[in-house]
């Protein structure tokens, strides 16, 4: 590409200050992760659900994030949104990643997607997701 073509240039530029916000907003997400892991640790999954969401805002495709929401809301009991936190994990990984490459991401959505729809008496969901996980790390 031409250097002194004012549209590269912008272009240029454009690309940079996305990938400056980009790296702010993961900053404001990781910190609010972390405040909701300490709510986590401290028993209050309201205030987690709260932080996660808040992370959520900032970087909406932090599979981690989604998955911590979800344990939160097995915890107060609200299966049916803890199951689309793990269904939009599993979502982002079969569309842009192989599910070989973070088995134990997947694993561990899986998994809490199995205890929701168990809770749910759901249990031929619960199994389906089970299985579904134990293919991917059957040890």
């Amino acid at each position: 590409m031409p250097k002194d073509d004012p549209n590269f240039r912008a272009l240029e530029m454009d690309m940079q200050d996305r990938k400056k916000k980009r790296e702010e907003d993961t900053k404001k997400a990781n910190a609010q992760k972390e405040k909701g892991n300490k709510a986590m640790a401290e028993g209050d999954y309201q205030k987690a659900i709260e932080h996660y969401t808040f992370a959520l805002d900032y970087i909406k495709d932090n599979k981690t994030i989604y998955t911590n929401r979800a344990l939160a809301y097995i915890k107060l009991k609200k299966y049916s949104k803890a199951i689309k936190d793990c269904d939009k994990v599993l979502d982002y990984i079969e569309c842009f990643e192989k599910f070989n490459e973070v088995p134990d991401l997947a694993y561990k959505a899986y998994s809490r997607k199995a205890l929701a729809h168990k809770e749910r008496k759901e249990y031929k969901e619960a199994l389906a997701a089970i299985d579904a996980g134990l293919k991917l790390l059957p040890k």
